[in-house]
């Protein structure tokens, strides 16, 4: 919009990582500088900058969010891997895999149904069973042909427990639902600390 900015970088060392923080620096006219003044929600051509600037950083890019070491990074990788998943690479009964595609498509064909009923909108999958069966593969599947956000936590682990970590990671999936969040290997990321608040959210009352 016509408008040069200046963008200042500072950085420091954290003890797990590095903190950054941005100032972007940009000439107003008087008329501009005296609306702001008088009223600090009036909207200038920085605030409209910075909006975008954080909606692009924070939108997916052939990428999912990963949550590990208690934050959440955006991995390509990853989502590479599951663009190239097929459902022809699974030695599974058929009926099998067409009601986990069936069951997921339903769920996310029919949110106003929830809404009307007032049952709180969210579903679950358990898969089961030793190494090498397929359920790997067949979340890799589902999460490619359902085309939603997806989510996957390699661990509830955080510099504060784990419970903070189990906060993060639902209120960061419902700032992105509808979405699906992967837990693998549930059974060893959920201990006795964390279980209680993990089936709360699971089953509770809020979507």
């Amino acid at each position: 919009k016509d408008t040069s900015f200046t963008v200042y970088k500072s950085t420091w060392p954290m003890t797990h990582s590095v903190g950054t923080l941005y100032f972007f620096v940009f000439e107003v006219s008087a008329d501009v500088a005296r609306a702001y003044q008088r009223d600090t929600k009036y909207s200038t051509v920085g605030h409209e900058l910075i909006k975008d600037v954080y909606r692009w950083q924070h939108a997916l890019k052939d990428e999912l969010w990963v949550f590990q070491n208690g934050c959440w990074s955006k991995d390509r990788d990853l989502w590479a891997a599951i663009q190239r998943s097929s459902w022809d690479d699974l030695v599974l009964e058929q009926d099998f895999l067409d009601g986990l595609r069936r069951d997921t498509k339903t769920f996310f064909e029919n949110s106003d149904i929830y809404k009307d009923l007032g049952v709180v909108w969210k579903r679950g999958l358990l898969l089961l069973g030793p190494p090498g069966n397929g359920k790997t593969e067949s979340i890799k599947v589902l999460l490619k042909e359902s085309g939603q956000a997806a989510l996957y936590v390699k661990s509830f682990t955080t510099q504060v427990g784990p419970e903070h970590g189990g906060r993060s990671i639902f209120a960061h999936a419902r700032a992105n639902a509808p979405c699906i969040l992967v837990l693998e290997d549930l059974d060893s990321m959920v201990g006795a600390g964390v279980r209680s608040f993990f089936l709360n959210e699971l089953d509770g009352l809020v979507s």
